[in-house]
């Protein structure tokens, strides 16, 4: 999210894999009355409109997103949940919560192609590693000055010794032909 603010478009909310295989959502803020809310509305399409559920596939994604405290963590540090709970378990809970019960009469299978693409490019290997590495190495501009430095340390050194090593190899073998 380059930029918080919350659009009130419920297919805004409900937008796919962006660039870069970004999931884009627009921020939401958890209050002592969302889970209220989201029950009330979730009703509402439920009972008057079933086969136009955007907040029952809203919250869905939500379900399918926050099953843990850690990944409350992780949005909250992103900036896409604000949390005015108090305790980022209790708002995994809540999420996890509202998804019990729900009769699902047309989840679009835009979103559960959305969920299979997030997930299939997470079981990928190379990019949990290159999110590892990201995470650990680039995630300020002063890591990232020093894991290049590092690099580039580490790559003159390993020139340095070939270099050595070669010149080693070319006295030896001149004094060998003397």
């Amino acid at each position: 999210m380059r930029n918080n603010e919350v659009r009130i478009n419920i297919e805004a909310m409900l937008e796919g894999i962006g660039e870069g295989n970004v999931l884009e959502v627009p921020q939401l803020q958890v209050e002592d009355s969302t889970e209220i809310l989201f029950r009330n509305m979730i009703a509402l399409e439920q009972c008057h409109y079933p086969y136009e559920s955007y907040i029952t596939d809203y919250v869905t994604i939500w379900d399918f997103l926050l099953n843990t405290q850690r990944d409350v963590d992780l949005l909250v540090g992103k900036k896409i949940l604000v949390n005015w709970l108090g305790d980022n378990d209790q708002v995994a809970k809540m999420f996890n919560g509202l998804g019990k019960n729900i009769i699902q009469f047309n989840f679009s299978s835009h979103y559960i192609d959305l969920c299979k693409s997030l997930d299939d490019h997470w079981t990928y290997p190379c990019h949990k590693w290159k999110a590892g590495l990201e995470r650990d190495y680039c995630s300020t501009p002063w890591q990232t000055a020093a894991s290049i430095a590092a690099i580039l340390l580490l790559i003159f050194s390993l020139l340095q010794s070939i270099c050595s090593v070669l010149q080693v190899l070319q006295q030896s073998h001149a004094s060998s032909n003397t």
